[in-house]
């Protein structure tokens, strides 16, 4: 079994022959599916969350079945959300960052730059 290198390896991820990591793990260039996948279900739960309590709120009468499940369903979305961003956490800490893509640097964005910090020479 190969040593992951230091600079490349996520979370134990091992580099195959040709120098790639699994779809998986995170490189220097992207991340990987596990924090894709991760990164999409907290979005997509967090609005689950959203749209329950507001649903509840406006479209339901108190102590009806539709605002119990509105309810459950918001709790459940929640927890799940705590959970998965404990995932995430962790799951940063245990894996290299891709790198920050090169900015393209126009005149006009730069100008612009300068003239919001009140710097242009």
């Amino acid at each position: 079994m190969k040593k992951p290198r230091s600079d490349m390896a996520s979370a134990g991820a091992v580099q195959t022959d040709d120098g790639q990591l699994p779809s998986w793990a995170n490189s220097r260039e992207r991340y990987g599916s596990v924090a894709r996948a991760l990164h999409w279900s907290i979005a997509v739960l967090f609005l689950v969350c959203y749209v329950a309590v507001y649903y509840r709120h406006w479209f339901t009468l108190p102590k009806t079945p539709a605002n119990w499940i509105a309810l459950q369903t918001h709790l459940v979305a929640g927890v799940t959300v705590a959970a998965l961003v404990v995932a995430r956490v962790f799951w940063f800490f245990r894996s290299i960052q891709p790198d920050d893509p090169p900015a393209p640097v126009s005149s006009t964005s730069h100008r612009t730059a300068c003239m919001a910090r009140c710097t242009c020479s």
